[in-house]
């Protein structure tokens, strides 16, 4: 630092209003360039500027007058940019997860009309099977029962079921087809 600088620090800390201004003066343009370099943006380079300068008045009584003061205002300058930068990822992450959150919610509502509209196409196609058909499909699906367990509780074969079956599911899919959707129904 050199016999000048040493002297506008010491006027400084000494609440000096026009060694602050000649400090400012000085080495506005490198932390506005400096600023400018990380940031691509004037405004947001003015502003870190403005927080560097209040900064060093604010923290003049503590400026060590033995140390380069071109070093000790540029490191306040890379703080504040870093936390700019910072706070612009952040600011990025939560606008992208907002978006995602909406368009989440936009397909999940979707989704469920959708579902809501398919179920509905299902429940009336399962209405349309013959009796026996729709008993021995809801006894497969709904409950759950194997077709040896099925056949035993109806007296029929095994055979039977798994026609019966094949025949519902056969329905079904021509059904959801008219729809416009695929379903495999297992």
């Amino acid at each position: 630092m050199s016999f000048d600088e040493k002297q506008l620090i010491s006027r400084l800390k000494s609440n000096d209003q026009r060694a602050f201004d000649e400090i400012f003066n000085h080495y506005y343009s490198r932390i506005f360039n400096l600023a400018f370099h990380f940031l691509h943006s004037r405004e947001e380079a003015q502003e870190i500027a403005q927080v560097v300068f209040i900064a060093v008045w604010e923290n003049r009584f503590l400026i060590d007058q033995e140390k380069s003061f071109s070093a000790y205002i540029q490191s306040i300058a890379r703080h504040t940019i870093f936390n700019q930068l910072k706070k612009a990822v952040y600011r990025q992450r939560f606008i992208d997860f907002t978006l995602k959150q909406a368009a989440n919610e936009e397909s999940f509502a979707e989704n469920t009309y959708e579902y809501k509209e398919l179920q509905e196409v299902l429940e009336n196609a399962i209405a349309e099977l013959p009796p026996r058909r729709r008993e021995i499909f809801f006894l497969s699906r709904t409950k759950g029962l194997s077709y040896k367990e099925i056949a035993t509780k109806l007296s029929i074969t095994e055979s039977t079921v798994n026609t019966q079956i094949s025949k519902s599911i056969e329905f079904l899919r021509k059904k959801v087809a008219e729809f416009g959707a695929f379903l495999f129904i297992f």
